[in-house]
């Protein structure tokens, strides 16, 4: 992201909601580079860029079929860094910061959320995509309404 035009990223940090989300779908010209020396085709990988500006730590989900790799961005790839940011994984949740990076296998409840004016993106590649070819999504909200998001 740090060589891209500044035109060309304002272009991908369009935002749309999935889910309370913000999130952008990059094109394929920019994903197909990325993803071709690991010997994967667009239709198996999804890259996108995830933004966090309210409380969604009522959004502990899952996907049934993808496993998801996410990286915590900021000021190094000229984003806003990560201020009162929290992710949800192995029951429990925590702070994260910018360069954290978490591998969130198939069927793993997680989540993430920012308290008050906090702020979070970060990058999340996902294989297989959360939507499919006939359009069905991956997203699977978790019941979980004894979570709380403490100071630990």
């Amino acid at each position: 992201m740090r060589s891209l035009p500044s035109a060309s990223l304002a272009g991908m940090l369009r935002m749309k909601d999935y889910h309370g989300f913000g999130n952008s779908e990059f094109p394929d010209y920019f994903i197909e580079p990325i993803i071709r020396p690991f010997n994967a085709v667009l239709k198996e990988v999804e890259i996108r860029l995830i933004h966090v500006s309210t409380d969604l730590s009522k959004e502990i989900h899952l996907h049934k079929a993808a496993t998801a790799y996410i990286t915590v961005l900021g000021p190094k790839t000229h984003l806003p860094g990560p201020v009162h940011a929290f992710a949800y994984l192995k029951g429990k949740w925590f702070p994260v910061s910018e360069d954290d990076t978490l591998e969130i296998p198939q069927c793993t409840p997680h989540g993430f959320t920012i308290r008050g004016n906090g702020d979070l993106y970060f990058l999340s590649v996902q294989s297989p995509p959360l939507i499919d070819e006939e359009g069905n999504d991956d997203y699977h909200l978790v019941d979980m309404m004894d979570i709380v998001l403490d100071d630990e």
